[in-house]
């Protein structure tokens, strides 16, 4: 069965907000609502990866082979990083091969899925040039010729040569800058303290997406608990370490988290009026 329904914050994320029913708290900034609901329902839009959408020709191979596999992965990956860390072990990468492609994955990746970002990053895209790129290389191994990109047609062979670059150019573009980056950062599992929690957004991050700056730090929240810091160009030795998230620098990461967002989540609905409430945000009705 084909998914139309996308989701940009992944639902392995989300459910460690929720309860056992799966039902999370939500706020809807714009409408000033807070209501209780299943993760399947929000942080999701219809057709946001779909190729072709509007035509016969409709493929959601970005949703059902890049970013399928890229959650069952990381669902894996990160219930295990957070159960160590809430039981006071850090969790360690075998080389900086490991941190890297976890940091591309759990934290570049995640930032560039949003309907923003996606938008912004296909406008930037010259697809064109994508095109004759794979084009060539494809001539290189003999596996192409005018005929075929004339019988394709450009709208059809466009997509069959994003899907032979692995749809990397429709998730983001590579930056071999940003990776190095990575390479260099340390990483940090930070944690609340037990009547603490963090805030689930649409932005994911309390930074912003794109280059971070030199010894720019970003708190990617892995459950209401735990969240995941990547210390650029940091200069330390590679290293994972627990850090303690004091109730200060815990409001401040949740008011960030807060105001860059549409949708905010949380565990009770206590929190989100709280914050509501802080930011002056009137007339919010819960249901």
């Amino acid at each position: 069965m084909i998914s139309r329904r996308h989701h940009y914050v992944p639902q392995w994320l989300s459910s460690r907000w929720a309860n056992d029913r799966r039902q999370i708290w939500v706020l809807l900034k714009k409408d000033k609502k807070i209501f209780q609901t299943n993760i399947g329902n929000i942080f999701a839009k219809r057709d946001l990866y779909t190729l072709n959408k509007d035509t016969e020709d409709a493929s959601t191979i970005i949703e059902d082979k890049f970013y399928g596999q890229l959650d069952s992965n990381l669902s894996v990956v990160t219930n295990r990083m957070v159960n160590n860390v809430r039981n006071g072990q850090a969790p360690k990468f075998e080389n900086v091969h490991a941190k890297v492609a976890f940091l591309d994955a759990a934290c570049r990746s995640q930032l560039m899925r949003g309907p923003n970002s996606l938008s912004a990053s296909l406008g930037d895209l010259n697809v064109d040039a994508i095109i004759e790129e794979v084009a060539e290389n494809r001539r290189k191994q003999g596996l192409f010729n005018q005929t075929e990109r004339d019988e394709l047609g450009i709208p059809r062979f466009r997509d069959e040569l994003i899907r032979e670059s692995e749809i990397r150019a429709r998730i983001s573009q590579t930056s071999n800058e940003l990776l190095d980056a990575f390479a260099d950062s340390l990483v940090e599992f930070c944690i609340t303290l037990p009547a603490d929690s963090f805030l689930l957004s649409d932005y994911l991050c309390d930074g912003r997406p794109g280059y971070p700056a030199k010894n720019n730090t970003m708190y990617f929240p892995l459950s209401p608990k735990v969240a995941v810091r990547p210390i650029f160009w940091a200069g330390k030795i590679l290293s994972s370490n627990i850090v303690p998230i004091s109730r200060d620098s815990l409001r401040g990461i949740n008011e960030r988290l807060f105001q860059q967002s549409d949708i905010v989540a949380a565990t009770s609905d206590q929190q989100l009026l709280s914050l509501a409430k802080r930011f002056n945000l009137k007339k919010v009705t819960k249901s």
